[in-house]
């Protein structure tokens, strides 16, 4: 028996991993691509960011954010709510490269909210 849409949306984003977040800059939309920790479980898709970035500003600004996974033949587009963090623990947690000049890691956590 097949998995919904939804398990099928999840599975998809965990395969791809890599996405573009598209974020809200006053009336302009940025996108940029960023690898994705898709935490099904949390209801949520992660980011490692460098705090020194626009996107957080972006985000706090304006947290409705958009998420394009693309690969080959495969796509999951998505729309959610993001919130930045300084969790220490959870951007231990998911490693990643060391933060680039020397800035400091935050953790954008995307809630997926329509497919």
């Amino acid at each position: 028996m097949p998995g919904s849409e939804s398990d099928r949306v999840w599975e998809l984003m965990e395969k791809i991993s890599i996405c573009m977040l598209t974020t809200h800059d006053g009336d302009k939309l940025r996108s940029r691509p960023m690898a994705a920790f898709v935490r099904r479980d949390d209801d949520a898709i992660y980011f490692l960011g460098d705090a020194q970035h626009h996107k957080d500003e972006e985000i706090e600004h304006n947290p409705n954010v958009g998420l394009a996974f693309a690969d080959g033949q495969k796509f999951v587009s998505v729309t959610g709510h993001a919130s930045v963090s300084n969790n220490r623990q959870k951007i231990k947690s998911y490693g990643g490269p060391p933060p680039r000049r020397g800035g400091i890691r935050r953790t954008i956590r995307t809630s997926a909210c329509s497919r």
